[in-house]
């Protein structure tokens, strides 16, 4: 990518918005001499109006009462009341809705707050070393920039976002952070003729090491008439690449038309990719260009700028118009209500490392790779086996004819995902697992690290790549398209865990070579399902615990079935449907006998809070353990367990709260 291309876009947009600005001269004119006749809301008339007020958040629109107690209010008129609101009022204030959006130039001190909020979402986009525009972040991942700064794919991979490059309260420069563009998680585009944005993935983690959930993001609101002819316009920028700077004072939007809305804040170059806001931090539109408008301000030349509006990019998106890229994938993410949350700047996902209550998380941070080709022709990689505990066969279990097509399928049509000991068969239209088996083999079980998976490096892992020590690295697994598994975005954008359904230690038995491969097979994203963090609890960790070391004291060996319950109504959360429960199927030999035991594990308050939320588990109730009859796992899922039903140690029963004692008279003995 060539940055002068970057100038030369940027220059003949500017020549376009001089002359769609200079068309509309007469008509801008007396629309602007009408607001300053009438005021904003008269002016644009009742349908804007009303539009406009049904923008406002509760609090908003609580700024324009005063509330009083023990008497009736005297009700709003109908034009100007901005949201319903249950508290009594005695009168309308001073500050009616029309100086709320229009001249008055009061406001609640927390106006600065929502405006550091803002900007902490806006970064500079820097190619080659060369600062080329401004672009800001539209999702936990997600960063909105125009067409002519970040043009493809291709380019897009050379680009770093840049956060914190401004100064503090102090007027001391801050310590920028960096994070890469991924264009191959996401990019969605529109050329310069048509809306001029390109939607880019961000990796979740910096180049330093930050976390990009530190930074907060813009909803983007389909509706129209966020602002009106008249109100004032609030740009956030990177002028000439230089630290971030905010145009507020004397700038006012004075038109809009089709696809664009036009303004007189300053910009500069640069600024190509800034957000511009209403009075409320609401995102109305895309900054593109700019050029001398004509007239002046007291005495000043002012710019005739103009913003794509973010009622037309969503419009775009959802009809796929003149967009390329995965449009209704990125338009399903931009309208979940956990993206949208109250339509104005969102906090960032993690509260400030001084702040944070501490939690259980994964050693360092995570990333998630994919194999070379070839990887897995390994013979280690023989997968679960129905054989494993003698005389039984327990075959994996069997979708029901309705579900049978609904499987993601290698190369050759099978569905069975081999790894070393255990087995994953995936959903397709979930793209998590229908379930998780591996083989246990007590004799040989080692405990390694989470770290120790280099098979030629039996020591764990120390500065290969920097991987492996500072990070926690996942696998995507090569055998199936990528996009038809679970990537790091709900894990990173939330507080969801990245799950192990086979316990990473389950598989880890066997010859020196063979443990290290098995540790690290673990680690594959298709082994991995959004698990909240108190469902790993100390009942549920200790029955795990238990199975494993009564089959490293006894050498015994054991079967182990796991997976999510795939319920159609689990609500969805950053493009995945998160599971609420959990399954576990525990099979053995005790006295030639086949033995199996089931267990749920549910999750459904952890999700709805995750999902409405977005923040610390620390103070949520634990998930709820049970133990049940193979057959209410049947029921749930639609799986056929074969042998395992007649096997069950609780058929016929009801379900009993899992409790550590429980799980002590559970295990088996050493007379097994």
């Amino acid at each position: 990518m060539d940055p002068k291309s970057v100038t030369d876009a940027r220059a003949g947009l500017d020549r376009q918005a001089a002359s769609r600005f200079a068309l509309r001269a007469e008509a801008r004119g007396a629309k602007m001499a009408e607001v300053n006749d009438k005021g904003i809301l008269a002016a644009a008339g009742v349908g804007h109006a009303v539009r406009r007020a049904m923008q406002l958040t509760v609090a908003e629109g609580r700024a324009a009462v005063v509330p009083i107690t023990g008497t009736e209010a005297a009700p709003a008129a109908p034009s100007e009341r901005p949201i319903e609101t249950k508290r009594r009022v005695e009168r309308i204030a001073d500050r009616t809705l029309e100086s709320i959006v229009g001249f008055n130039d009061t406001d609640q001190i927390n106006f600065l707050e929502h405006g550091i909020r803002a900007g902490r979402s806006v970064c500079r986009l820097i190619y080659g070393g060369q600062p080329i525009g401004t672009g800001f972040m539209v999702a936990p991942n997600v960063v909105l920039t125009n067409h002519h700064v970040i043009p493809d794919a291709s380019s897009a991979a050379g680009f770093v976002a840049q956060f914190d490059y401004e100064l503090d309260a102090d007027d001391n420069p801050m310590q920028p952070k960096r994070f890469n563009l991924d264009p191959d998680m996401l990019f969605v585009t529109s050329e310069i003729d048509a809306f001029d944005f390109s939607f880019v993935a961000v990796k979740p983690v910096g180049l330093s090491g930050e976390s990009l959930a530190g930074f907060a993001w813009l909803p983007l609101n389909p509706s129209t008439d966020k602002i009106l002819e008249g109100e004032p316009v609030v740009v956030i920028q990177h002028p000439q690449g230089r630290e971030k700077q905010l145009c507020l004072f004397h700038s006012e939007m004075v038109d809009r038309v089709d696809q664009y809305i036009y303004y007189t804040t300053d910009t500069e170059i640069g600024s190509s990719g800034s957000p511009a806001f209403n009075r409320q931090w609401q995102l109305v539109g895309l900054h593109h260009a700019s050029a001398p408008s004509g007239e002046k301000q007291r005495g000043v030349n002012t710019a005739a700028n103009e913003g794509i509006r973010i009622s037309a990019i969503l419009n775009a998106l959802q009809k796929a118009d003149r967009v390329t890229g995965n449009p209704q994938k990125l338009f399903t993410l931009l309208s979940d209500p956990q993206t949208q949350a109250s339509g104005r700047p969102q906090a960032p996902l993690v509260l400030a490392p001084a702040a944070q209550t501490p939690v259980t998380t994964l050693e360092g941070r995570t990333v998630i790779r994919t194999r070379p080709a070839g990887w897995y022709n390994n013979p280690l990689r023989s997968g679960y086996q129905a054989g494993f505990l003698g005389g039984f066969e327990i075959p994996l279990p069997k979708l029901p004819e309705g579900l049978a097509d609904d499987v993601t399928k290698l190369a050759d049509g099978s569905a069975e995902l081999k790894y070393a000991h255990y087995s994953v068969v995936m959903s397709a239209s979930r793209r998590l697992a229908w379930f998780s088996a591996v083989n246990i083999n007590g004799a040989s079980v080692q405990r390694l690290s989470r770290t120790d998976r280099d098979p030629d490096h039996p020591e764990p892992a120390k500065t290969r790549g920097g991987d492996l020590e500072a990070e926690d690295v996942w696998w995507f697994d090569n055998r199936i398209p990528t996009d038809a598994q679970v990537g790091a975005k709900i894990y990173d954008g939330t507080d969801f865990d990245y799950g192990h359904l086979t316990r990473r230690l389950d598989a880890v038995w066997g010859e020196m070579r063979e443990l290290r491969i098995a540790n690290d097979d673990t680690f594959h994203v298709t082994n991995c399902a959004p698990q909240a963090h108190q469902l790993n609890t100390v009942t549920w960790a200790k029955l795990e615990d238990a199975v494993l070391d009564a089959a490293t004291r006894h050498g015994l060996k054991f079967t182990v079935i796991t997976g999510p319950v795939l319920d159609p109504r689990d609500p969805v959360l950053l493009d995945v449907q998160c599971p609420t429960a959990y399954w576990k199927i525990i099979a053995y030999i005790e006295r030639n006998n086949l033995v199996a035991m089931g267990f749920l594990q549910w999750q459904t308050d952890l999700v709805a809070t995750i999902k409405s939320k977005l923040e610390s588990l620390s103070e949520l109730d634990a998930a709820e353990e049970w133990h049940v009859p193979i057959s209410d796992i049947v029921r749930l899922t639609a799986l056929d367990f074969g042998p395992l039903l007649d096997a069950d140690v609780k058929a016929g029963q009801g379900r009993e709260r899992l409790t550590e004692s429980l799980v002590d008279r559970l295990v088996p003995s050493a007379s097994a």
